[in-house]
């Protein structure tokens, strides 16, 4: 009875030192895939705002997700499309200069071209 309570009292004991001791390591959680299954090549109508995720571990390419006005739908943008690769220069632009990438949102917006007055 003696050597069971001695034994019952170090097992209890250890694991209480183990839990105590054992450090609980900084955790990351990786995505196992992409966030956009599908992407659309170009987005009509304007933009509110735009998130760009670049390729990592998770995913093995370049992810933007674009918030459009009004109804506040998140559309997945083809990196690779006429619209997204103006769009990602832009992000990469303002990031090395450390300014606000939303800029890139007004100049994805095509600018109205001015009537040349006809000469007589």
């Amino acid at each position: 009875m003696k050597s069971t309570l001695h034994t019952l009292t170090a097992l209890l004991a250890v694991g209480l030192y183990i839990l105590l001791t054992a450090q609980v390591g900084d955790s990351q959680h990786v995505p196992t895939r992409c966030i956009c299954h599908k992407s659309m090549s170009a987005v009509r109508g304007p933009f509110s705002d735009y998130k760009v995720l670049l390729q990592g571990p998770g995913c093995d390419k370049d992810v933007i997700i674009v918030r459009l006005k009004g109804n506040n739908q998140e559309v997945c943008l083809s990196p690779n499309g006429p619209q997204g690769k103006r769009l990602l220069k832009c992000w990469r632009k303002m990031q090395k200069k450390g300014e606000d990438a939303k800029k890139c949102i007004k100049r994805l917006r095509p600018q109205k071209r001015r009537r040349q007055k006809k000469r007589s």
